[in-house]
């Protein structure tokens, strides 16, 4: 069976399904988080993270349609020019992900990091952020005070890139957020 092509995804608006050549075109690459701790609930919404990520993630590509690249990480890392992100499992390799984005980050793409907790290896995370050649910004939506959102601060720190903490009561406020994150790329 096909997977379905989410509308505004860089598969959806590839030209002769050139998807490399629509990647270039995009404005912002967004790092999603979906390792198995995305499947916690949220008291407030009773959603779990990953159903919140999605939403926001979808209406961003039908609003701004090829601009946003989806990369995911968990146990390793993967680039949805279809615009579907893959069901939450196993552990936070962000080094993965970074690794995966780093070449679009290059090309000029704004990096925005989705997450809610430590990487599997925070020393490999802080090291490839440093190197960096772009900024990475990074949106936490984990719990308030963890050594993750700590953790996270001083990656956008050394990236130089923006911090900002969304607790998911209100996912509006991440998707404006990336909002103004795509709109300043471009």
């Amino acid at each position: 069976m096909d997977k379905a092509i989410v509308p505004g995804s860089i598969k959806a608006v590839a030209k002769g399904g050139d998807v490399a050549l629509a990647m270039l075109d995009a404005k912002i690459v967004l790092l999603c988080d979906r390792s198995s701790s995305m499947l916690e609930k949220d008291a407030f919404n009773r959603k779990a993270r990953y159903e919140v990520e999605d939403q926001i993630v979808k209406r961003l590509q039908t609003k701004y349609p090829g601009q946003i690249v989806l990369v995911s990480f968990r146990d390793w890392s993967d680039i949805h020019p279809d615009g579907e992100l893959p069901y939450p499992s196993g552990m936070t390799n962000m080094t993965a992900g970074l690794e995966k984005a780093q070449p679009l980050i290059e090309a000029g793409l704004r990096a925005v990091l989705i997450s809610d907790g430590e990487p599997d290896d925070p020393y490999s995370v802080m090291e490839l952020s440093k190197q960096l050649k772009g900024k990475l910004d990074v949106c936490y939506v984990g719990p308030e005070g963890s050594g993750g959102q700590r953790f996270l601060h001083e990656v956008a720190r050394v990236a130089m890139g923006t911090f900002d903490t969304n607790d998911l009561k209100n996912p509006q406020l991440l998707e404006e957020r990336i909002t103004r994150l795509l709109l300043k790329a471009g």
